[in-house]
């Protein structure tokens, strides 16, 4: 697997001097043309993006939550498109960073990092459910599969963020948080 990325290098030499150290003139009047070298390397990779630059989510204070909150986001992709149009690949989403022992199917916000004070939370594919859980193929919990278009790019991918009905009773106040870590896997799209 890897991280997303999409490498573009670009050396332009052109102006005043050519490649071979010439100056180029034009005088009033006439037209000079000369060659200028232009060279773009570009590499095989991935640019994800959350849409509406949606990569933090908040829910509001709460006292007790006897029902599911969700929230919803998206993610684009973009792709070399000639290495990756038109072909299916895989994003993962690790089990977050707070507890290294959290896996996917067991997602939770802790209160500053105390490892007591944890609180429920799932991130779904496209709708929510325990089969459609967001993942990396540990535990039940899959990646999502996206299919590119002819430009390399996949749009608007939806998914949810959720935190399901659970008791708060021994939980103090405070804010719970985590970060998790998404990876495009473009080798999966033509294993070149």
């Amino acid at each position: 697997m890897q991280r997303v990325s999409m490498i573009v290098y670009a050396t332009i030499a052109c102006g005043a001097v050519l490649a071979g150290g010439a100056p180029v003139y034009a005088a009033a009047g006439n037209n000079n043309t000369a060659q200028a070298e232009l060279q773009l390397t570009i590499k095989d990779g991935c640019f994800l993006r959350f849409d509406n630059d949606q990569n933090t989510f908040s829910f509001a204070p709460f006292v007790f939550l006897p029902r599911p909150i969700e929230q919803q986001g998206s993610f684009s992709i973009i792709c070399n498109a000639a290495s990756f149009g038109n072909k299916d690949i895989t994003v993962s989403l690790d089990g977050g960073s707070a507890n290294p022992a959290d896996r996917p199917m067991n997602r939770a916000l802790y209160k500053d990092g105390d490892l007591q004070q944890r609180l429920l939370f799932q991130v779904y594919k496209e709708t929510s459910g325990e089969s459609n859980v967001w993942g990396d193929n540990s535990d039940g919990a899959t990646p999502y599969t996206v299919s590119l278009d002819a430009s390399g790019a996949a749009k608007n991918k939806p998914f949810i963020v959720q935190l399901p009905q659970q008791s708060l009773d021994n939980l103090t106040e405070g804010t719970y948080a985590n970060v998790l870590t998404v990876t495009v896997n473009f080798e999966s799209a033509g294993g070149e």
